[in-house]
């Protein structure tokens, strides 16, 4: 069994993504590129939803608990 990470070092995707990275046939290092990248994009939505007034709240809140997780500012 594997280790659950932290919501906050996870990215969204479809399904083949998931199974690309899980499965797929690619190196350690082209995953890992992938991840990194597809994460940096992660942290720009979470951004535009801790600063989003029309969001609804506990979503904002959401996003803001991530963004300090991981030790970014979210104003």
């Amino acid at each position: 069994m594997g280790i659950k990470a932290s919501d906050a070092y996870s990215v969204w995707g479809c399904f083949g993504c998931h199974q690309w990275l899980d499965q797929g046939s690619a190196s350690k290092e082209e995953k890992e590129e992938a991840f990194q990248a597809a994460h940096l994009l992660q942290v720009a939505e979470w951004h535009k939803i801790a600063n989003n007034i029309a969001t609804r709240p506990w979503k904002v809140e959401a996003a803001r608990n991530v963004l300090n997780h991981l030790g970014i500012n979210h104003g």
